[in-house]
């Protein structure tokens, strides 16, 4: 991206110094059409003369219209360093991200295998946790029923669901 946005900028930077080297001496009164515009006989006989009167200030408006133009070329191609200093650290980043990216792929196939493994105990697992749960509860109850814990009475026991009939 780089290698096709310099020759542009180059490019608008011999503009907007050939611009200046031809506006400067103009505002300066050198040559001949800077003297023309430098001495005010022309413009007291611009507003006497008609129709050359006229062109001399169209031809004036023109002059200022292309200074305005070349000063703000210049304030452009002054931004460009900033902007291709932008893009580069952008392409930088996106370098050092896809790099990232490639050291990590060779990875991923044994962090799959290995997060597959680890789920695939997760059932037995879970059946193990609801029977140690269960027995916990019975214990309590035979505690609590127990004469010299919690009283001598043994309550009713509801019946146990069966695991496979239990859903989230």
């Amino acid at each position: 991206m780089r290698v096709r946005l310099v020759p542009v900028f180059e490019d608008i930077a011999v503009i907007t110094r050939a611009g200046a080297m031809i506006s400067d001496p103009l505002a300066r009164g050198e040559g001949i059409v800077g003297r023309l515009l430098a001495d005010d006989t022309l413009v007291r006989m611009r507003n006497g003369c008609g129709p050359a009167g006229h062109a001399l200030a169209q031809g004036e408006a023109a002059l200022g219209d292309l200074r305005g133009l070349m000063r703000s070329a210049s304030a452009v191609a002054q931004g460009l360093p900033r902007l291709v200093a932008t893009a580069e650290g952008a392409l930088t980043n996106l370098r050092h991200a896809s790099g990232d990216l490639a050291r990590a792929s060779p990875q991923a196939p044994r962090l799959a295998r290995d997060a597959a493994a680890s789920l695939a105990v997760l059932p037995g697992l879970l059946v193990q946790v609801q029977q140690a749960t269960a027995e916990l509860e019975q214990l309590v109850i035979a505690l609590r029923a127990h004469p010299l814990i919690g009283g001598g009475r043994i309550s009713e026991q509801e019946p146990r669901v069966p695991a496979r009939e239990i859903r989230p």
